[in-house]
């Protein structure tokens, strides 16, 4: 019975995400349940099922009360039969239900809804252009991703379950209560209206609290996740008060923040005590004195003690959950900044898969300037054939990385036109592009997963053959074979560390370019690929990337110029703008600026900061 409510639902089925996202928490909620609509319904049944149980149970020991004192041959007569009735309530008809009520919560709605919320997330998030994640801190987005979903399930099953048994069990001890005597509600009524004056004061302070508790709990996260995550900067200072002291500031104003939301929580149990105390005050004196009068009998007395001690249980926990239900929407309210984002970089709606054609790169004017006025690209045009090898060198800031970048459309270009086989990348799939271009960087950062993993990412389909032959030409397999994780993994199996942090950077290096090779992209983009190798390695990696550039389109970046000196055409850049083009020949003869960088090479680096 508990597999068949695990696989009612499919929590990973790859449903179109909305082009606008939900901007209330409400219709954020009826988002993410609509795959689950039905068996939610069935739920909230099965929940006031449970309540009107327990609710006429409670009524019943009193009439049971009742009919035992003025009729006990009766019930002599009949005993087995009661003992059935009553086993037949509680262990079969109660139990049942129940049982049906926690499978639901538990096996079906908790875990499956949970993960369906997060993965629906992380397929929007990720989403999101290389310039959205550099606006925030990757622990908060993080957080959220995996925070907002429990408080999504959280609160859709507290409000099912917990606000029904709650309203039940007021609304019906109302009516049971003027039922069995009309004096009997007036306390109740009473209690139910100063009840909910006091919610109504805790809600109206608690929700902007809660917010700030879960903005505060989600920055102090982002923090210790950047701390952690950038661990080797941190121990390098020799110092380490810096870092504990900006995660003691956070955690002061996240202390703060929850102790002002929980003095509001404070004040409503303490308000809370006094009112239950004098409702239960009030029917148990009141009770009696209508007994006493005979106006009311012992049965419907307990009944009615019984009941308001339930409701008084009920109302404690319900006010906190209240406080719950809030936080949680504080908490969704927080993470909804990330998840209810709309795609800042989507693909065109007719936007098809990049195919192969003659030519191979057409800039034409582009411009960007990150929305500043200076910086980045100015009318660059460039055009660049099928198989042809070219250089981009420069100083630091002359525009070369903002040129790979907008190639790879991480972001747009503000002016210009990019072409790639006579198509305009805003007009083809942002997979299919990337798909056909092969990047290898400056700093190659690598998944916290084994070596094999990372040399196949995105090429799963590659055989072991072409895994290690790839190693090979990247100078790559001889040390892989050599490596072990902690968890005894060895070889192309062993964990490399969050960004590869367990290998050098040669290493880490060596890796990416073997992911190039398995990845076979017909477009070869190269960003000091060979910058973090010491020269025995480059100089052998350097042979294997003249055969991997072979019948491919090359654009390399590079500060040595020694390893682009055989590239057929070498651009030079400066303040975002092609200012030189030709071959080294060429351009060593035309004595400008890149003659000016060969001659001020130092053991062959390109002097970035010479004037």
């Amino acid at each position: 019975m508990i597999r068949y409510f695990e696989i009612l639902i499919d929590p990973f089925e790859e449903t179109p995400l909305e082009a606008h996202p939900p901007k209330t928490v409400f219709s954020f909620l009826k988002a993410q349940c609509q795959p689950y609509k039905k068996l939610l319904a069935f739920l909230f049944v099965f929940a006031l099922c449970v309540s009107l149980i327990e609710v006429l149970f409670l009524v019943a020991i009193g009439r049971f009360i009742d009919n035992l004192q003025s009729s006990p041959d009766l019930f002599q007569d009949n005993l087995f039969l009661l003992i059935g009735r009553l086993a037949l309530v509680l262990i079969v008809l109660r139990t049942g239900i129940s049982a049906i009520e926690t499978l639901l919560i538990n096996q079906y709605i908790d875990t499956n809804l949970t993960q369906s919320v997060r993965w629906r997330a992380y397929r929007r998030v990720i989403q999101h252009s290389v310039g959205w994640f550099e606006n925030d801190l990757s622990g908060r987005i993080a957080n959220r991703v995996i925070q907002t979903p429990k408080s999504t399930t959280g609160l859709i099953i507290m409000a099912l379950t917990g606000v029904t048994q709650g309203l039940v069990f007021a609304l019906g001890g109302l009516v049971v209560l003027s039922q069995l005597n009309i004096y009997m509600s007036f306390p109740l009524l009473i209690w139910l209206l100063l009840y909910a004056a006091l919610t109504r004061w805790t809600i109206k302070r608690i929700e902007p609290r809660s917010m700030a508790v879960s903005s505060a709990k989600s920055a102090t996260t982002g923090a210790i996740i950047d701390g952690l995550t950038n661990i080797q900067t941190v121990k390098s200072v020799g110092d380490l008060s810096a870092e504990l002291t900006y995660l003691k500031g956070r955690l002061i104003t996240l202390r703060a923040k929850a102790l002002a939301a929980q003095a509001v929580t404070t004040s409503m149990e303490i308000g809370l005590y006094t009112l239950n105390g004098a409702l239960l005050f009030a029917v148990i004196a009141g009770g009696t004195l209508l007994w006493t009068s005979e106006l009311i009998s012992v049965g419907t007395l307990v009944s009615a003690t019984l009941l308001i001690m339930r409701i008084e249980n009920i109302s404690e926990w319900f006010i906190r959950l209240a406080n719950n239900i809030f936080r949680e929407i504080g908490a969704i309210r927080e993470g909804m900044e990330s998840l209810s984002q709309p795609i800042d970089l989507p693909d065109a709606m007719d936007a098809r898969p990049l195919t192969l054609r003659r030519g191979a790169l057409s800039i034409s004017n582009l411009t960007n300037h990150y929305g500043k006025q200076s910086d980045g690209l100015q009318d660059v045009s460039l055009q660049v054939e099928a198989g042809e090898k070219v250089a981009l060198v420069g100083r630091s800031g002359a525009g070369k990385s903002t040129l790979l970048k907008l190639l790879l459309r991480f972001y747009d270009a503000e002016g210009g036109e990019i072409e790639l086989y006579g198509q305009n990348i805003k007009q083809v799939t942002q997979a299919s592009l990337r798909q056909n271009i092969g990047m290898v960087q400056q700093e190659s950062s690598l998944l916290h997963r084994s070596v094999r993993d990372n040399i196949t990412y995105g090429k799963t389909d590659a055989t072991e053959e072409a895994i290690i032959a790839a190693a090979k030409q990247a100078e790559a397999h001889e040390f892989i074979l050599s490596l072990k994780d902690s968890h005894g993994n060895t070889g192309y199996d062993a964990l490399v560390g969050e960004r590869g942090v367990k290998l050098s950077g040669g290493q880490r290096q060596r890796i990416a370019l073997a992911h190039i090779i398995v990845k076979d992209a017909p477009i070869l983009v190269l960003d000091e690929a060979t910058s973090a190798l010491d020269s025995e390695a480059e100089a052998a990696i350097q042979t294997s990337l003249k055969g991997l550039m072979q019948g491919k389109t090359v654009i390399a970046i590079a500060h040595r110029l020694s390893t682009i000196a055989h590239m057929d055409r070498i651009l030079v850049m400066d303040a975002g703008s092609i200012v030189e083009e030709g071959t080294h020949k060429s351009l060593i003869a035309q004595n400008g600026l890149y003659a000016g960088f060969w001659k001020r090479q130092s053991g062959g680096f390109l002097d970035v900061a010479a004037e």
